[in-house]
């Protein structure tokens, strides 16, 4: 279904609720074991010291945001394929938030807003996922050691510490799109091919996450998702013949992708401009029009986490 204005806070809040009130007129979800330790440990390491940061302009504190944010990620992923299963590996996720507790502290030595303000979004955002957090790093702490009281991740727990981490990666999605829109320059000279290649690559996951955002939130904000796909049609082209294999291998994935999405999506594009046009209030979206561009979206996402991956391993 269309609409026009959203707050996605609201719907979010929203679905949470209703998740809520779901699970308890149908009793429980299903608990989440602890996967089986294979040999519990005497002790185990404290937490490391976080680190102080000292920056001067946002460009400079960019690439801390970018990794804070996949740093996030895996620990969100740990628990979803944990929860997926049904059975947490308590040692990848204790590994997984001493990792983020191992993230710097940001301080911002200009007076400039913007750069002041990204660096408060990212102390707030770690900070945010160590105390949502922290009960069940505890907890599969005590497991690791073999002192657990049970062998189940505490329902609480678990929703406490994913939701966490959830709000926390919107935080820095959003301070990266505000960088991304507004100040940061785009696919300058002075940036190298590979530079810019992965800026691209970059930015074209950033426009199908947000397009794929629409549809999860159970509703799709037309001009929003018109805008998305013409920022995504826009993205550049770039010579790579100079490049070496790597390079040229992920451009290719890179168009493709792209391609894939635009294809894809292109009935919900036409359909959602068609509404605009048609004064109606709202429409109901055909089910083959959503589900062909929701898939799409997810395949060639998953493509460019892999691309970004390799790339971003090689210094680029």
């Amino acid at each position: 279904m269309y609409r026009r204005f959203v707050n996605h806070r609201f719907w979010l809040c929203l679905a949470l609720v209703l998740l809520l009130c779901t699970a308890c007129e149908e009793g429980p979800l299903p608990p989440v074991k602890i996967a089986p330790i294979a040999e519990p440990v005497a002790s185990l390491p404290e937490l490391p010291e976080r680190a102080s940061l000292t920056v001067a302009t946002y460009a400079q504190l960019l690439p801390d945001i970018k990794e804070t944010k996949r740093t996030l990620e895996r620990l969100g992923g740990q628990m979803d394929m944990g929860f997926d299963r049904g059975a947490l590996d308590c040692q990848t996720y204790f590994d997984s938030y001493r990792e983020v507790a191992g993230l710097p502290v940001v301080e911002v030595t200009s007076d400039d807003a913007l750069t002041q303000h990204t660096a408060e979004e990212h102390n707030t955002a770690v900070s945010h996922v160590l105390e949502t957090s922290r009960d069940l790093y505890l907890h599969c702490g005590e497991a690791l050691k073999g002192t657990a009281t049970d062998d189940y991740v505490p329902t609480q727990q678990g929703a406490l510490s994913r939701w966490g981490v959830a709000e926390s990666v919107d935080r820095l999605e959003t301070v990266l799109w505000r960088l991304n829109e507004e100040q940061r320059p785009e696919y300058t000279d002075y940036q190298g091919v590979e530079a810019q290649l992965l800026q691209a690559i970059e930015d074209a996951l950033h426009y199908m996450e947000l397009m794929g955002g629409e549809f999860d939130q159970g509703s799709v904000t037309a001009p929003e998702y018109i805008e998305f796909y013409d920022k995504l049609q826009a993205l550049p082209e770039f010579d790579v013949s100079a490049l070496d294999p790597v390079s040229q291998h992920a451009y290719a994935k890179y168009r493709e992708a792209v391609d894939h999405v635009l294809e894809t999506s292109k009935d919900q594009y036409l359909h959602a401009k068609d509404f605009l046009v048609s004064g109606e209030e709202f429409r109901w979206i055909p089910t083959l029009t959503w589900s062909i561009a929701r898939k799409g979206i997810a395949d060639a996402s998953s493509e460019l986490h892999q691309v970004i991956d390799q790339l971003s391993s090689r210094g680029y």
